[in-house]
């Protein structure tokens, strides 16, 4: 396992703070000296890692982003099995941190440009649905591509999350795979 530098633990302790605090009190009820206080540095230290609060979500954003691409390429799946393997992992972190998971689906496509990671991991998504259709055809891929039916899964994935909020429903990670993974066989397959 890699060594993280000071400066790398740092950073992973501070968005760590951030994420806990932003989920108990909301991210505009958090400020940067709560996030040194919980991480227990001082304020400038938060400043030098993330300039603004702005950064700070773009941070933890890309951060995400970078986690479900490393589970990509760690998780030896592939096709459909993959698909449902990130969107697990993501329903997973959705379900720790809710409230902070839908500030960060808003900031990833607001700050498009300034998160780093994204098209990767909805390319891997429709490459992998490509591969999928090689060795199974795909209903859905006989109508649209495959970047079209990444959007649409990355649409229920949206839309559920969506859906948890409004109707104040309890984020229950087994039952939002099993919804997303309905969704997938009933559109994709």
């Amino acid at each position: 396992m890699e060594k993280l530098s000071k400066k790398q633990r740092t950073f992973k302790l501070l968005t760590h703070s951030a994420r806990v605090l932003f989920e108990q009190r909301g991210i505009e009820g958090v400020t940067f000296d709560d996030i040194a206080e919980h991480a227990n540095v001082c304020r400038t230290t938060v400043f030098n890692h993330f300039p603004s609060g702005n950064d700070l979500l773009i941070a933890l954003c890309s951060t995400e982003i970078n986690n479900l691409i490393n589970h990509c390429a760690n998780c030896n799946l592939q096709g459909l099995a993959l698909i449902k393997s990130v969107f697990g992992k993501l329903i997973d972190d959705t379900c720790s941190y809710p409230v902070v998971m839908s500030k960060l689906t808003t900031s990833y496509v607001t700050q498009r440009g300034a998160v780093e990671g994204g098209a990767v991991l909805e390319k891997t998504i429709a490459e992998n649905l490509t591969i999928e259709n090689k060795n199974r055809p795909l209903s859905v891929l006989q109508k649209i591509s495959a970047n079209e039916a990444m959007v649409m899964i990355f649409g229920f994935y949206y839309g559920m999350v969506n859906d948890y909020h409004i109707t104040d429903k309890h984020f229950e990670a087994a039952k939002m795979k099993e919804w997303l993974n309905s969704m997938i066989d009933k559109f994709i397959c």
